[in-house]
């Protein structure tokens, strides 16, 4: 890779069939720091400050990209809805508002505890009035936490 014009090169440590499940292999990262020159960044399961501290406690020379993390920050609570409002004025419909709500949801609710049966409300939603039901639900009912 060395012989390439890269100025950082990105590193996601998932295999394709986890898609945003699972967790990331932060070996992989380290394995890839080991055997090349470039300058690196990490992106993956980079959900709180305490997660980027430790990455710039043990990448100390690499990048460390957050993305979709933040979305888990109990404060993206007011994020969630304001998002949705964004999607409803972007996107034509109720299927691509819900596709889009629902991706952030798999990131969000991992600050929330025993969740599963309100999560899945949400995910069920077949309409945005639906929608907005279950996610009052979910923030009524849930509990952080941290």
């Amino acid at each position: 890779l060395e012989t390439y014009p890269i100025c950082r090169l990105t590193v996601h440590p998932r295999v394709r069939t986890q898609f945003y499940k699972g967790t990331a292999d932060r070996e992989v990262f380290r394995w890839t720091a080991e055997h090349t020159a470039l300058p690196l960044c990490y992106n993956g399961d980079v959900t709180t400050v305490c997660d980027l501290r430790e990455m710039g406690e043990t990448f100390p020379d690499d990048a460390v990209m957050v993305g979709r993390g933040l979305v888990a920050d109990p404060p993206g609570s007011v994020d969630v809805y304001k998002r949705q409002g964004l999607y409803c004025r972007d996107f034509s419909g109720d299927v691509p508002v819900l596709h889009h709500m629902r991706e952030l949801w798999n990131y969000f609710s991992r600050s929330f505890r025993e969740t599963d049966t309100l999560l899945r409300q949400v995910r069920k939603a077949g309409d945005c009035r639906a929608y907005e039901t279950a996610v009052r639900q979910f923030f009524y009912d849930a509990e952080l936490s941290h």
